[in-house]
């Protein structure tokens, strides 16, 4: 809640109410704004005649965290804080590193567009049911001089809203949710400490470029896709043998979207169809990654008929129900095993073949082990994997068995030849 605060009378005070809409941030956010005159000694001084100040309190009438306090309060620490001399440090469970909060009463002073702005955490206590609790709100207080209002309503808070929320997306911890058809969504959760980026991902660069800028004009595209009547979501296939890197490249996209995880467990589909529908996709956040994996898993070989049929509910229900900038993964070894009206450009927006490991690929996985580029090495095992299908898991496998790049190449070369032979006999 924001409040205006003019100067304070110290035998009168005049209270008047009035609404403020900030900006397109802040609207829904309904202000109390109050104006208190002083007199006595704070009547004279031109300088509290000149200042207006604006409340942010930390909590909103139904006790739920003001996301205004919030942003401000990641601002500040993150971008001002220098000018403070005490700062208390904890570890907050969302972001990845640790955080500091100023002490109370502490004043710092920020500066925008040769404004000056001063904020003040305070602590206020209130009491409630007939003053039988005792309740503690903390709140900012913003003073500036008052010609200067219309510039941090709508110019200054709004920016402050806007780095808030992109610092905390920056440190973000991601949080991996199991999901299952008995019990929904578990309660015991998990940091995803993952730490695959699209800059490390060993796939071949032409579609690592593909997926990632689909990705970006999908998150782009938020407006066009209200404009066009149509579900601001995307579905995504992968597909390729096992071991090429299809979860790795679902963590890249969940790490550079900032998405947490809801990872779907369809195997039990059968004892509660209706469950998906009615209450598990509806309830899953906008902005995640809902990843159903190995989905060729579910078919049972006595069974197929049947259990296409089911797959292909899952992914209809997945399309309809899913939220506002959601991003649907289904991964799969066996894509001829699935019905191909789950291929359709509708329902599978994008198809991301993983094939096995590339030249391109398998030097993105040597610079990650042994942050080199090139070595004498290279040629004779670009020309090994050309002659036969390797995983990316596999390489890295051999690669791991010795921090020596030296050792880990010959091994690997090794490696690559008994690869060969046994294809060769195979084929014989």
């Amino acid at each position: 809640m924001l409040s205006s605060l003019k100067s304070q009378d110290t035998s009168k005070v005049f209270t008047t109410l009035a609404s403020i809409a900030t900006s397109a941030i802040l609207v829904r956010t309904i202000y109390e704004v109050r104006r208190h005159f002083f007199t006595s000694n704070y009547k004279s001084s031109p300088y509290f005649s000149r200042r207006k100040t604006i409340i942010i309190e930390e909590h909103k009438e139904d006790d739920l965290l003001n996301k205004e306090f919030q942003a401000v309060d990641t601002y500040l620490v993150n971008e001002v804080s220098s000018s403070v001399s005490r700062l208390k440090v904890r570890k907050d469970e969302d972001m990845k590193r640790l955080v500091t909060n100023l002490e109370i009463n502490e004043e710092i002073v920020d500066i925008f567009k040769n404004v000056e702005a001063r904020w003040r955490l305070i602590l206020k206590h209130e009491m409630s049911d007939q003053g039988r609790h005792a309740k503690f709100m903390k709140s900012y207080e913003l003073t500036f001089n008052k010609k200067h209002e219309q510039m941090v309503l709508n110019s200054y808070l709004p920016y402050i809203m806007e780095r808030g929320k992109a610092i905390r997306e920056e440190s973000k911890v991601i949080k991996l949710y199991p999901v299952d058809f008995e019990s929904g969504v578990s309660e015991y959760t998990f940091n995803f400490d993952h730490p695959i980026t699209f800059e490390t991902l060993a796939v071949d660069s032409e579609l690592k470029k593909a997926v990632l800028d689909d990705l970006n004009t999908f998150m782009n595209a938020e407006e066009y896709y209200r404009n066009s009547s149509k579900k601001w979501k995307r579905c995504y296939l992968i597909y390729g043998p096992p071991g090429t890197g299809k979860s790795s490249l679902t963590a890249a996209m969940a790490n550079h979207l900032k998405y947490d995880i809801y990872d779907l467990d369809v195997s039990e589909f059968d004892k509660n169809p209706d469950y998906l529908e009615r209450w598990l996709i509806p309830g899953l956040p906008s902005r995640t990654v809902v990843v159903v994996e190995d989905i060729d898993c579910t078919i049972k070989p006595q069974n197929q008929g049947e259990k296409k049929v089911k797959v292909s509910d899952i992914l209809k229900q997945l399309r309809l129900c899913a939220g506002d900038g959601q991003i649907v993964v289904f991964t799969t070894n066996h894509i001829d095993m699935l019905d191909p009206e789950l291929l359709t450009p509708d329902l599978m927006n994008m198809h991301i073949h993983m094939p096995y490991c590339t030249i391109s690929a398998f030097n993105q996985i040597a610079f990650n082990h042994f942050n080199i580029s090139h070595h004498i090495l290279f040629e004779e095992i670009e020309g090994l994997i050309k002659k036969v299908g390797v995983t990316l898991a596999e390489i890295s496998g051999e690669l791991l068995k010795s921090s020596d790049a030296e050792v880990s190449l010959q091994g690997l070369i090794k490696f690559l030849h008994n690869k060969i032979a046994k294809y060769d006999k195979f084929k014989a």
